[in-house]
């Protein structure tokens, strides 16, 4: 009884959250320390400062993996049992993830504290890895489900990776605190999408963004734009290994150039601190981003690495590795126009009209001819391309009759276009198109929208996936059969966008092109929702005019360089 008493009314301790952790609290799976220890993760400071101050009532902490998000729930929840009880829920995407980290971190973390030793009941059944029932206070811990977020009044929410949670969980978690005057919320989580529901939570707060302090004086955001290195090229291709190499961070206003060294990446996240950017914050409303660069331990060159890789793969197509950048690595939510600048084509120098229709651009690789078949015409373009350089337009118009193909084959022989490198869309009137293709040697070609890639094997086993299906073969309406490929579209259009715009390999058009091709490369936009059951978020193009032939011509143009190995 007496231990009970005195456990009940001793005064609270003067330290705040982190620093109380680091005294009492022992973590495990930790590479640099077997202890709490505030001093290796100075960003984690304001934001467990706020969990014991009385003015904050919720905290959004955007952060990168590997920055300690989850040693930070493994220091604040033991000080809560200690030093500030209140019911506790803690909510992860799945209940075998809060289970699994409740049983490998964070009772680790509990037992070792001596201040909560005489607080666990001796009846095992209020024990378990989902529910924790103290004398004083319960813990509860499950995945982002209405079962778990019904009925719980709680004065300590954590969630932690909100960007995983289902479209409305975050609504059904908030109500769980029921507007306690000193409630305590914690969403902790990388970026998710521009506009969902943790992006709008995030601009409710004062936004503090972690910031270096330069030598001039001024404190800098750590964000990729401070980040710079040099382009190193070896025969054409990227030395990757020399380009890392030349990593270092700038500062904007002085232009103090910061070498990639522990020493100096310790030092100079020692001098950082949140710098709020936004003075329209709600009351009580905190919010703290920081970057991947502010881990010190992580050399900036691993960053320009991994930055170098998911620009490669952006520019053949596949986007995921960049919008996993910025939001796990930068924290910035993902929005649509973050892989498509909008800008003007890029003009040449050169007219259609003033130049020899056959002569080769300056390293010319190959050149294609593609058609899009539209009801009983087609229309085409001829590009030719300079392997991982550039690409330049030579001809696109109107084929007005799609049954004599001598006008193609007219067009076809004037640029002085091999046989197989004229691609024809068969996806319409199938039979026919193929013969035409058979009888002149050509390609078939036809897009699916269903599909993000194809599977390819390789000659030594193992496989890779592909914008472009494996050579298939199609008969026509007279039994010849044509070879042909299928695309995945949308992949193919990523690339075309981006190339339009600029990014990758100068893509141009000549000065005098139509009206109706700039009309028609318009006339689709990129666009983001979800799909099926899991209301999973995708990309996908979406037609807003109705002539839209040249702009597909252009899009089988890509996909037959990239079968060549063109971006390569």
């Amino acid at each position: 009884m007496s231990d009970a008493f005195r456990l009940g009314v001793r005064p609270p301790s003067p330290l705040t959250p982190p620093d109380w952790a680091s005294e009492n609290v022992k973590i495990a799976n930790s590479e640099r320390s077997s202890k709490f220890d505030i001093a290796q993760t100075p960003w984690l400071r304001a934001p467990m400062e706020c969990g014991g101050d009385l003015e904050t009532r919720q905290i959004v902490f955007l952060a990168p993996t590997g920055c300690g998000k989850s040693t930070m729930a493994e220091g604040f929840i033991p000080w809560v049992i200690s030093e500030d009880p209140g019911a506790f829920l803690y909510a992860s995407q799945t209940d075998p993830d809060a289970r699994f980290w409740v049983e490998t971190r964070l009772t680790h973390a509990l037992k070792s504290c001596k201040s909560i030793d005489k607080l666990w009941s001796p009846d095992r059944h209020k024990t378990r890895s989902s529910e924790i029932i103290f004398p004083h206070m319960p813990f509860v811990a499950g995945g982002a489900n209405i079962s778990n977020f019904q009925e719980k009044s709680m004065r300590y929410l954590y969630g932690d990776e909100i960007w995983k949670w289902k479209k409305g969980m975050l609504g059904y978690f908030l109500k769980r605190h029921h507007d306690r005057w000193n409630r305590k919320v914690f969403l902790v989580s990388q970026a998710g999408w521009s506009e969902d529901d943790l992006d709008i939570a995030w601009l409710e707060t004062d936004q503090g963004e972690w910031s270096f302090l330069c030598e001039c004086g001024k404190h800098t955001k750590y964000a990729r734009e401070v980040l710079k290195y040099d382009l190193v090229k070896d025969k054409g291709n990227i030395d990757v290994q020399k380009t890392i190499n030349t990593a270092r961070i700038e500062c904007p206003s002085c232009k103090k150039v910061y070498k990639d060294t522990a020493k100096v990446r310790r030092d100079l996240t020692n001098s950082a601190s949140y710098i709020p950017s936004n003075k329209n914050a709600l009351d009580g409303h905190r919010g703290f981003r920081m970057h991947r660069l502010a881990i010190w331990w992580i050399p900036w060159s691993n960053y320009v690495a991994k930055l170098l890789s998911a620009k490669k793969t952006r520019d053949n197509g596949d986007i995921e590795a960049w919008k996993q950048m910025k939001q796990s690595d930068d924290c910035i939510p993902w929005q649509d126009d973050m892989a498509f600048m909008k800008r003007d084509m890029k003009l040449s120098k050169t007219r259609m009209k003033d130049r020899d229709p056959k002569k080769p651009i300056k390293g010319e690789t190959a050149r294609f001819f593609t058609l899009d078949r539209g009801g009983d015409h087609f229309w085409g373009v001829i590009r030719a391309w300079t392997k991982g350089e550039r690409s330049e337009l030579l001809w696109e118009g109107y084929i007005p009759d799609s049954a004599n193909d001598f006008r193609m084959v007219e067009i076809q022989d004037k640029f002085g276009v091999i046989d197989t490198c004229v691609f024809v869309d068969i996806g319409f009137e199938w039979g026919k198109n193929a013969q035409m293709c058979a009888d002149h040697g050509w390609f078939g070609i036809r897009g699916n929208g269903q599909v993000i890639s194809y599977r390819h094997k390789l000659r030594k086993g193992g496989h890779v996936e592909k914008a472009y299906s494996p050579i298939k073969i199609a008969q026509g309406d007279g039994g010849s059969k044509c070879r042909y490929i299928e695309i995945a579209t949308d992949p193919v259009k990523d690339i075309l966008a981006r190339l339009m715009n600029g990014n990758g390999l100068e893509w141009t058009v000549p000065k005098d092109v139509s009206k109706v091709y700039k009309a028609h490369m318009k006339s689709e936009v990129r666009k983001e929702g979800t799909k099926g059951k899991t209301k999973n978020i995708i990309g996908y193009w979406e037609q807003v005019k109705r002539a839209n032939h040249l702009w597909d011509s252009e899009t089988y143009n890509v996909a037959a360089a990239l079968m060549v190995g063109i971006f390569d």
